[in-house]
């Protein structure tokens, strides 16, 4: 469902773009891990202006997923 080249993100973006997106955030918080793998920068906690951002596109991939129940 992640996989930004599997059938899924491809036939539903949206959702695959806030559920990606949101995944990539909770893998920066610094209680999952204090330093980046990568750039070993320190990680952040969540700011107010991320976690609305965050919150707005999860509402979208929620409403778009709720869509395909039937």
């Amino acid at each position: 469902m992640l996989d930004k080249s599997g059938p899924f993100s491809r036939q539903y973006p949206e959702i695959a773009d806030g559920f990606r997106e949101m995944n990539n955030r909770r893998n920066r918080l610094p209680v999952a891990h204090p330093y980046e793998k990568k750039t070993g920068v320190q990680t952040r906690h969540l700011g107010v202006q991320e976690r609305n951002a965050l919150v707005g596109k999860l509402k979208k991939a929620y409403e778009e997923f709720a869509k395909l129940m039937p």
